[in-house]
């Protein structure tokens, strides 16, 4: 997929909990640094106590009893039967990074990439028509480039923010 890595710091700043799927999501796509998996897994077991797969991820973290193949995802019987991405939980990985990387922005021409990249990963969602450098603009605006661009990036995080709550 793309080759950003989430640290575990920005998730807790921006108060993000993972369900189990989101876990195995950002573990198959490598999302996430394997180091956080353990406090990762902690903070989504706040959030969703009763869960079983998490209940059963976190023992198996405790227990050094299981190994994580980042090209399938977590090898564990309850968790692995869910080869489905819910859309749900791709359209919050998705503003998970863009969050990231607007965050971490270079105000350069790599934004651009970084974003164009993320616009193909996620197959061309037309919420993010708007940022995209190479899409004609939707409407009039007097900002133009890179401002146009960042303003639209920032309206589309300020749109879907319930994505992460």
């Amino acid at each position: 997929m793309n080759d950003t890595t989430i640290p575990c710091y920005f998730l807790k700043e921006n108060n993000i909990v993972l369900s189990a799927h989101e876990v195995n999501y950002s573990i198959q796509h490598k999302l996430i640094y394997l180091k956080d998996l353990g406090e990762i897994v902690d903070m989504s077991l706040n959030k969703y106590p009763n869960d079983e797969r998490l209940l059963e991820l976190a023992l198996n973290l405790l227990s050094d009893s299981f190994y994580v193949d980042t090209d399938i995802g977590l090898l564990s019987s309850t968790l692995c039967e869910t080869t489905c991405e819910p859309k749900s939980v791709r359209n919050k990985w998705r503003y998970i990074i863009l969050s990231w990387l607007y965050e971490n922005r270079t105000d350069s021409s790599a934004d651009y990439d970084s974003i164009n990249k993320i616009y193909a990963d996620f197959d061309y969602p037309e919420d993010m028509e708007s940022f995209i450098s190479y899409m004609p603009a939707h409407y009039d605006t007097e900002k133009l480039g890179y401002d146009n661009i960042l303003h639209n990036w920032k309206e589309y995080l300020d749109t879907h923010r319930h994505l992460i709550e």
